[in-house]
């Protein structure tokens, strides 16, 4: 199955399993709020930002990455914001983007939420981090329903 392809079906999935459809319209708008934000941000501090229309992301390097960043890179919304370099190069990049893109789609379902969520399972995945030595990401839902090895959880 091609890349795109793929995509399409991780995509379809998610949308199929949503079950509040009424809900979708505010989370999926408080998305796209925060994906203004985050976007106007990163380009008023003098990111570099482009347009990935395959997972619906735009990818930002540059600016305020450094703070928006908890790690290599974050998903706020629709905004991939990478710490460092621009990851277009990088051998694993299509890998990324489809586990970032999968990670809109969680902003987009669960909006505001999602955040939240996803820090309380930060704080949940401590422990069985430490205990075993494993990237916290190991042990975070939402990493692992966005497929750890494509956002390079080496290791789960």
């Amino acid at each position: 199955m091609s890349e795109s392809a793929s995509m399409h079906d991780k995509w379809s999935i998610a949308r199929d399993l949503e079950l509040f459809t009424g809900a979708r319209v505010f989370t999926e708008a408080a998305s796209w709020t925060v994906t203004g934000v985050v976007w106007n941000l990163e380009v008023e501090s003098g990111a570099d930002c482009r347009w990935e229309g395959s997972v619906s992301l735009y990818v930002c390097s540059g600016g305020m990455s450094s703070v928006l960043s908890a790690q290599a890179g974050t998903t706020l919304g629709h905004v991939f914001v990478v710490k460092g370099a621009d990851p277009i190069n990088d051998p694993g990049y299509w890998d990324l983007l489809l586990h970032e893109g999968s990670h809109a789609i969680q902003w987009d379902t669960l909006g505001p939420l999602f955040a939240i969520l996803y820090l309380a399972n930060v704080k949940v995945a401590i422990g069985p981090s430490v205990l075993t030595g494993k990237n916290i990401g190991c042990f975070n839902f939402f990493e692992w329903s966005a497929d750890w090895e494509g956002g390079h959880y080496d290791g789960c």
